[in-house]
């Protein structure tokens, strides 16, 4: 793993996503979320809760780790091991690449144009960044990474999501801060944070390292 690339990625993504979250605090009536008193140990800086700015260095680093080292690698990642769909993969690779920038043009309009203000945000902070990214690497980009990047990313924001709000109550959403849009809720879970969030993050963070990669072989 090049250390250089993981330290950039971190000190660019880290206070992007502290931006984010600040937003959610700052914006609406009343913050986005809330947590219980035992799951912020009492500590808040700058009316932030402690365990939410140490939440997004620690999971960046972990999602830039996983694309990193890329541990799904050896096999495809779970069905991707299967012959037929690695098969199909290489045969269509273009059209597949092109396919899920469409889904990203999808995903960065649904934010702007039909969620409410938390997915607008989302979409500009994370969405539109990685569509012009994507132009910059697309000759370097390796499909089948991307693919096993998502399997983990995407399932690992939707799995915590679940465990953490509904299950456990860890920390839950305000409807009545106005930052989400009233139509895409379920299990007391806005639509706009899981699993849209966890989508925009697959998409940013892999092309933010894929970006730095390119631009220092290129320096090199």
């Amino acid at each position: 793993m090049n250390k250089k690339v993981f330290l950039l990625t971190v000190l660019i993504c880290t206070p992007i996503g502290l931006m984010w979250n600040w937003w959610h605090y700052k914006y609406g009536i009343i913050p986005a979320w809330s947590f219980g008193p035992a799951e912020t140990l009492g500590l808040l800086i700058c009316d932030v809760p402690f365990v939410d700015w140490v939440f997004y260095p620690v999971t960046g680093a972990f999602f830039v780790t996983m694309i990193m080292i890329d541990p799904l690698k050896g096999s495809y990642g779970l069905f991707l091991s299967n012959d037929m769909v690695a098969n199909f993969i290489n045969k269509n690779y273009n059209t597949i690449t092109n396919t899920f920038y469409i889904f990203l043009i999808h995903l960065t309009s649904l934010g702007i144009l039909v969620f409410g203000e938390s997915g607008t945000r989302t979409a500009l902070t994370f969405g539109v960044p990685s569509l012009l990214m994507w132009i910059y690497i697309s000759k370097n980009i390796n499909i089948h990474h991307f693919i096993r990047t998502g399997i983990i990313v995407v399932p690992t924001n939707f799995f915590w999501e679940l465990w953490a709000t509904p299950m456990t109550h860890q920390w839950w959403y305000n409807k009545e801060s106005g930052c989400f849009s009233e139509s895409f809720w379920y299990l007391g879970i806005p639509f706009e944070m899981t699993p849209y969030l966890g989508l925009m993050a697959w998409y940013f963070i892999f092309c933010v390292v894929k970006t730095i990669e390119k631009v220092m072989i290129i320096k090199q």
